[in-house]
């Protein structure tokens, strides 16, 4: 039966190592401390919990990193735990008595210090645990702001390309179109005009004609949201009146009755906002 005197030195004993399990745990549950502090810190608390802490030196071996008390001295006398994260052995936890050899007993390490260091060890894997979670999330989100601003600027030199090959594509088309306006068709339209041409000529130059003009104007007025709407044969019968060709002569060019270019240019000034209004149509055509 243990005396007054034991009971109060295990009671004693008792209230220190849980005044250090608390005080690592408190530790331990911080976030705004680094691991490496906080395993120097660890074992700078160690050895207060046990009987003899004048004599007791500890040692965190964490990833080929060893965090000692400023006395430490591996001894003979020891007790060791192993830190494990997911089941696998990350470290250790060392506790020596740093006595001299006729102080060594059998009772110099009690079972409650080699469960408290046990505990400890099991906490201390938690804590790795958690801080290597946060440490590869954090390496996951910046990889990911990185990829995020590499893909930005990938956007970026993308929009300047598009944006380039849009302006090549659009000044191509404006000199294809003043090519075959200016060029390409006064000189079918020569052809047309003439009374002599020959008729296999004069049918080549009508479908050559006709072919030209429905690209040029589909390349010019589609660009253009008022001309957006016109049909293709409003298009061309635009091309030739921003020509300057005669209602005759569009008639003569697209073998239409003189009342069905009427109606036509009554329709394409309907659709451009002009109907009714003293506009020259050639002229709001070419300035469009």
């Amino acid at each position: 039966m243990k005396t007054d005197q034991e009971t109060d030195r295990t009671l004693i004993e008792r209230l220190k190592e849980l005044n250090c399990l608390l005080k690592i745990s408190k530790l331990l549950a911080r976030h705004d401390v680094d691991l490496q502090l906080i395993l120097q810190q660890t074992v700078d608390i160690l050895p207060k919990a046990f009987q003899k802490p004048g004599q007791t030196c500890a040692r965190i071996i964490y990833q080929n990193c060893e965090y000692v008390t400023a006395n430490f001295h591996p001894g003979p006398e020891g007790l060791r735990e192993p830190i494990r994260i997911n089941r696998r052995t990350a470290g250790f936890v060392e506790v020596y008595f740093l006595g001299k050899n006729k102080e060594l007993r059998a009772d110099s390490f009690l079972a409650e210090e080699q469960t408290l260091l046990s505990a400890i060890a099991d906490q201390i894997g938690m804590v790795i645990s958690k801080k290597e979670a946060e440490l590869s999330l954090r390496r996951a989100m910046d990889q990911l702001e990185e990829n995020s601003r590499q893909l930005e600027n990938k956007n970026v030199a993308l929009k300047e390309l598009l944006y380039q090959i849009q302006g090549e594509r659009e000044n191509y088309i404006r000199s294809m179109r003043r090519q075959i306006e200016e060029s390409v068709l006064p000189a079918l339209n020569r052809i047309l005009q003439n009374p002599k041409a020959d008729t296999d000529i004069f049918a080549y130059a009508r479908i050559a004609s006709e072919a030209l003009g429905e690209l040029s104007a589909s390349s010019a007025f589609r660009e253009n949201r008022k001309t957006a709407h016109l049909s293709p044969r409003e298009m061309e019968i635009c091309r030739m009146i921003k020509q300057g060709l005669s209602t005759k002569e569009i008639c003569s060019l697209l073998g239409l009755s003189i009342q069905t270019v009427e109606k036509h240019r009554y329709n394409i000034r309907k659709k451009l906002g002009i109907a009714g209004e003293k506009i020259n149509l050639a002229v709001f055509l070419r300035n469009l």
